[in-house]
């Protein structure tokens, strides 16, 4: 472009096309014409940009993008290389913009790129779409994630020619802090993009990727809140390998045994033998966190490779430390002298309990087997097991679980479904007061009979 000082002592902006000088200015007066002074113009100072533009999306030149500088006519094509020229451009700062079928196709738009042109001379300008990453991510700002949550995107290609795979299943996988397992899955694009816009941040992630019958290896992430991870996989035809491991005191150098390991967020489970040792086989390959807990040497926990149809084996050492427990909660009641207890009761004795203790599992089957008119074994309304003692014509457990109340060695038991359960091997006799006598001798809450039961352990400490 050029300017020309007009005839008014102003400046005017010739037309796109007009030539570098304009014509003679003049101006009628009258009926004659009276020609003013040519004011010689000068060109205005012009230079020139070279540049490329890049396709992050390929890693490749961008042939056939239309690079224009804005807000003035002066356009161009990329060549098959990628690059560009435009001349004649005007002196100072100017902006480049591109366009592209690509970034059509994409959704995207690319901005512009600022360079300052000198006179006479020529600006370079290296210019690229989105890549891949920056798509993705922006696709799931659009779309919002939960506030604490994290943002996972990346591409699935083949392990040998690295082109990308449609329509492969990308799983996220973990455990929520108490330990239930949850799982969210995607499906890889046209070009193989996958993204996941709202995963949740500060626990371990396991990703993994299946299409028709491959698999990638397994890749564990650890995201802070709003952070973005870009995640690229291959996959081929995987062979599953083998994890075999020692636990050892590092202070003593023995083996550790009846530990409990694992590789977390998977069914491979054991405890350790002999020797401190442990064996996990047909494990798929990938990054897994081998954990360890033991009573006495605590819990640890160690990041661990599997390679394709690798055994791989590890020694893990361990050291006794101060570890603080959880009080336990103890609920019980007092203990009553019922030896002094002499008034009624139907004695159930060792001699009878041993004649049907080889038949029977449990105490409920003992009592059973008595075929006392008035005790009642059943199951209540809602499928508890109930033991009691009726009289008469009274209804035990119409509707409800009334159970009798029971003592085990003197010592009333406040869950009668646990005595009931007892093993039968454990019992030596049995004591059964029915509800008359059990309300004189025991008071108020034995309408259902009381049951005393004496264990072989408890005789033998008397």
């Amino acid at each position: 472009m050029i300017e020309a000082l007009s005839a008014f002592g102003g400046t005017m902006r010739p037309s796109i096309g007009s030539r570098s000088r304009l014509p003679p200015v003049g101006i009628l007066v009258g009926c004659g014409l009276v020609a003013a002074a040519f004011v010689p113009v000068a060109a205005q100072d012009v230079g020139s940009v070279r540049g490329t533009v890049f396709d992050s999306v390929s890693s490749s030149p961008l042939s056939g993008a239309e690079v224009f500088i804005w807000d003035t006519h002066l356009r161009t094509v990329t060549d098959g290389s990628g690059e560009f020229t435009l001349d004649s451009v005007p002196v100072g700062s100017q902006r480049l913009v591109f366009v592209h079928p690509l970034l059509l196709e994409l959704g995207v738009s690319t901005g512009n790129a600022e360079v300052f042109v000198p006179s006479g001379g020529q600006a370079e300008a290296a210019m690229a779409t989105p890549s891949p990453f920056t798509i993705l991510r922006n696709m799931c700002l659009l779309e919002g994630g939960s506030p604490g949550s994290a943002v996972v995107v990346g591409e699935v290609g083949d392990v040998s020619s690295e082109v990308a795979i449609p329509g492969a299943r990308v799983q996220l996988s973990w455990q929520d802090d108490l330990g239930s397992p949850h799982a969210t899955e995607s499906v890889s694009n046209s070009r193989g993009w996958f993204r996941f816009c709202d995963v949740p941040a500060g626990v371990e992630v396991a990703a993994t990727v299946h299409f028709l019958n491959q698999s990638s290896g397994r890749r564990l992430l650890h995201l802070d809140v709003g952070t973005d991870e870009w995640l690229p996989f291959l996959v081929g035809d995987l062979e599953p390998g083998s994890l075999t491991g020692t636990l050892r005191d590092q202070d003593r150098g023995w083996g550790i045994e009846d530990a409990e390991v694992g590789l977390v967020g998977t069914l491979h489970r054991a405890v350790s033998g002999p020797g401190g040792s442990f064996r996990f086989s047909s494990v798929p390959p990938g990054e897994y966190t081998l954990q360890v807990k033991h009573l006495a040497y605590g819990e640890r926990s160690d990041r661990v490779l599997i390679g394709d149809a690798m055994a791989v084996s590890v020694t893990v050492n361990m050291s006794v430390d101060p570890i603080e427990l959880a009080p336990i909660e103890v609920r019980g009641e007092a203990i009553v002298d019922l030896d002094g207890i002499v008034a009624g009761g139907t004695l159930i004795t060792a001699q009878e309990v041993e004649k049907v203790r080889h038949r029977a599992r449990d105490l409920a089957d003992i009592l059973r087997m008595q075929h006392m008119t008035d005790l009642v074994v059943r199951r209540g309304a809602t499928g508890e097991l109930c033991v009691g003692v009726s009289t008469g014509q009274v209804r035990l457990f119409k509707s409800e679980c009334t159970s009798a109340i029971f003592y085990v060695d003197n010592a009333r038991v406040s869950t009668p479904e646990m005595v009931v359960n007892m093993s039968a091997s454990d019992i030596d006799r049995i004591v059964v007061y029915r509800p008359v006598e059990a309300g004189n001798l025991f008071g108020f809450g034995a309408g259902n009979g009381v049951i005393v039961v004496y264990t072989r352990s408890g005789q033998r400490r008397r």
